[in-house]
C-alpha cells in the first residue's frame, strides 16, 4: 500500500553531545478532519484532533555507511510532542476558504498511462540559456527559436478541451501550509527545536558518531503499523 504519513527528521545543530532538530509530520493527501479508523488507526480520531494520542520516537544510528534500518539503532528516545489544539480550527478554516477541498482519499490514484506516440517540445527561454555556458540544445525536443510558438498558434482551439475542476486535494493544502513555517507548526505539520542528549556513559567519539543518522517514527500507532507496515514512510 502507499504511505499515509511521511515523517522527516531535519538535524539543525550539534553541540557538546546535544542534537537539536526539527521534525516534519505530513499526512499523505488524506483529510485531517476525517477519522483515521478506516485507515487502520483505531482510537486516534482525525489527525487534526490527535493531540497527544500519538508519540514520536527519535532513533540514532552511528555513521552514514548504510541506509537506516531499525535493527541498527544505537539509541532511542521518546519526544514530548503533540498535535496542537490550533490544528483543527486551522484545517476547518482552510476547508471553508478553499470551498472545494476533496475529502475523498486519493493516495492510491495512479497517473494516466504514457502515450508513447506523443512527444512534447520544450522552449528554452533566454533566462535559462544565459544562466550558464549554453551553446545548443542537446535534444531535438528542445528549441530556442520561434518554432514552439508557431506550432502552438497553428493548432487553433481544441474542441475537446475541458476546464480543470476547482477541486483541490488535501495534499495541496498541506503543501500550502508548509510554505509558511508558522502556519505549518500550528497545523501540526512541523515540530521545531527538539533535542536529544546521548548519555555521558558513551565515549565522546561514539556520542558524536551516533548523530550520523536520525530517524523519527510514531510509536503510538504501532499496532496499525504491524497490520499495514507500508502506511508510514520514514525519511532519515
Amino acid at each position: 500500500m502507499n504511505s499515509l504519513f511521511t515523517i522527516v527528521a531535519l538535524p539543525q545543530e550539534y553541540d557538546d553531545g546535544v542534537l537539536r532538530f526539527n521534525v516534519v509530520f505530513i499526512p499523505r493527501n488524506i483529510s485531517p478532519l476525517n477519522d483515521l479508523t478506516a485507515w487502520g488507526f483505531p482510537g486516534i480520531g482525525p489527525f487534526a484532533e490527535a493531540a497527544d494520542r500519538f508519540k514520536l520516537e527519535a532513533k540514532l544510528i552511528a555513521g552514514l555507511n548504510a541506509l537506516p534500518e531499525d535493527a541498527d539503532v544505537n539509541y532511542r528516545e521518546l519526544l514530548d510532542v503533540a498535535i496542537p489544539e490550533t490544528a483543527k480550527p486551522i484545517y476547518e478554516a482552510m476547508h471553508a476558504q478553499f470551498e472545494q477541498v476533496d475529502d475523498m482519499p486519493s493516495v492510491d490514484q495512479e497517473p494516466p498511462p504514457v502515450q508513447a506516440t506523443k512527444f512534447i517540445k520544450k522552449y528554452l527561454p533566454f533566462s535559462y540559456r544565459r544562466s550558464f555556458n549554453f551553446t545548443n540544445p542537446r535534444t531535438d525536443d528542445a528549441v530556442i527559436d520561434d518554432s514552439y510558438h508557431c506550432a502552438f498558434k497553428s493548432q487553433g482551439s481544441d474542441s475537446a478541451f475541458t476546464q480543470t475542476s476547482d477541486h483541490i486535494s488535501w495534499g495541496k493544502v498541506y503543501a500550502h501550509c508548509l510554505r509558511h513555517p508558522g502556519l505549518a507548526a500550528k497545523a501540526g505539520l512541523i515540530f521545531t527545536d527538539l533535542t536529544i542528549t546521548v548519555p555521558n556513559s558513551q565515549p565522546p567519539s561514539v556520542r558524536l558518531a551516533l548523530f550520523g543518522t536520525v530517524m523519527v517514527r510514531s510509536v503510538k500507532i504501532r499496532p496499525a503499523l504491524a497490520a499495514s507496515p507500508g502506511c508510514l514512510k520514514q525519511c532519515a
